[in-house]
């Protein structure tokens, strides 16, 4: 049989423990996974979407939501790919206020061990057009205001 996969629910009840029902499940469930009993997996997505409810609607402040959430990721039995990048990805996080969790775990991704320094404005340094552009980039083409099809070859005539 495979690993369950857990859900933002799971996290969210054992973290908030506002439905004490399910929240007393949800933290058993995670004893078990704890002591090796039973492994399951969990998703990128799942992780975004705990930590954006921790944030944005039981405002929750941001070190007590590294605190909360990265001691379920690090559990043994939890499956998820890049697990271990979640230490810095959180240190990002809560570092740079500035940043969204998506936007913090970028970096971890690209394989990077440190953030882009931020000695402007967060604009000017992430999230600019000059900062996406890579060499390995293609040229961006402008499309042509008069209607015509310029930078496209033509096959077969005119289009009507």
């Amino acid at each position: 049989m495979s690993a369950p996969l857990l859900d933002t629910n799971v996290l969210l009840r054992h973290i908030v423990a506002d439905v004490p029902e399910q929240a007393s499940r949800a933290t058993a469930l995670l004893a078990r996974i704890e002591q090796g009993e039973l492994s399951a997996c969990l998703a990128h997505t799942v992780v975004f979407e705990t930590v954006y409810t921790l944030q944005r609607f039981y405002r929750v402040p941001r070190p007590a939501i590294r605190d909360a959430v990265l001691p379920v990721i690090e559990l043994p039995g939890i499956v998820l790919p890049g697990k271990t990048s979640y230490r810095q990805i959180f240190d990002w996080y809560v570092a740079f206020p500035a940043l969204s969790f998506p936007i913090a775990t970028t970096p971890c991704w690209r394989g990077a061990s440190s953030y882009p320094p931020l000695s402007r404005s967060i604009g000017d340094t992430i999230g600019s057009p000059a900062s996406r552009a890579s060499s390995r980039d293609p040229p961006l083409r402008r499309r042509a205001t008069d209607g015509s099809c310029r930078g496209r070859a033509r096959r077969g005539g005119r289009r009507r």
